[in-house]
C-alpha cells in the first residue's frame, strides 16, 4: 500500500462523506419546511377561527352580523364598526394566507376556502354595500372584484347558501 492508494481511499471516503452530508442537509430542509408550511397554515386557520367566533360570540353579535349582511345601511354607527372590524379581521386573514401561499406556506385549496367564504359574505346585499366602502384599504381589491363581476355562479351570497341566514332576526 503505498501514500498514493491511501491518498484516493481517503478522498473517495472524503466524497462518501459530502453526499451523506448532503442528503441529511436536504432532509433537515424538507422538514424544517415541512414544520414551517404546517405553523403557518395552523396559524391562519387560528386567526380565521378566531374572526369567525366573533362574529357568533353572543346572539347580540351574531344579530348585528346578519342584520349588517342584508342592509348595512340599517346599522347604527357603532354597529357598523363592529361589523366593519370583524370583516376587516377576516379579509386580512384572506390577504396572510394568499402571501402564505405565494411563499409555498399554506395550501391553495385553504386559501380557496377562506376566499370563498369570504366572497360569499361580500356577495350579501350588506356585506357589498361594506365591501364598495372599504375596498380602498386592502391589497386584495382586485381579486374580490374580479370574482364580484364574475358571471355569479361561482359563489352564492352567503344569505343565499345557507337557510337559517336568510331568516329575519329583531333588531
Amino acid at each position: 500500500v503505498n501514500i498514493e492508494s491511501i491518498g484516493a481511499t481517503a478522498e473517495v471516503i472524503g466524497v462518501i462523506a459530502i453526499l451523506v452530508s448532503l442528503v441529511y442537509l436536504a432532509a433537515q430542509i424538507r422538514q424544517s419546511n415541512a414544520i414551517a408550511t404546517a405553523e403557518a397554515e395552523r396559524e391562519v386557520l387560528q386567526n380565521w377561527m378566531h374572526g369567525l367566533e366573533g362574529l357568533v360570540d353572543s346572539d347580540q353579535t351574531t344579530e348585528l352580523f346578519l342584520n349588517g349582511l342584508r342592509d348595512f345601511e340599517s346599522l347604527s354607527a357603532i354597529e357598523k364598526t363592529r361589523l366593519s372590524y370583524r370583516l376587516t379581521e377576516l379579509n386580512m386573514v384572506y390577504i396572510s394566507a394568499l402571501e402564505n401561499e405565494k411563499k409555498g406556506l399554506v395550501a391553495p385549496h385553504l386559501v380557496e376556502a377562506f376566499g370563498n367564504v369570504f366572497l360569499a359574505y361580500v356577495l350579501s346585499p350588506g356585506g357589498r354595500r361594506w365591501w364598495d366602502l372599504h375596498r380602498t384599504f386592502f391589497t386584495n381589491t382586485d381579486l374580490i372584484d374580479q370574482r364580484i363581476t364574475s358571471d355569479g355562479t361561482e359563489i352564492p351570497s352567503i344569505l343565499d347558501s345557507l337557510p337559517y341566514h336568510r331568516v329575519e332576526h329583531s333588531k
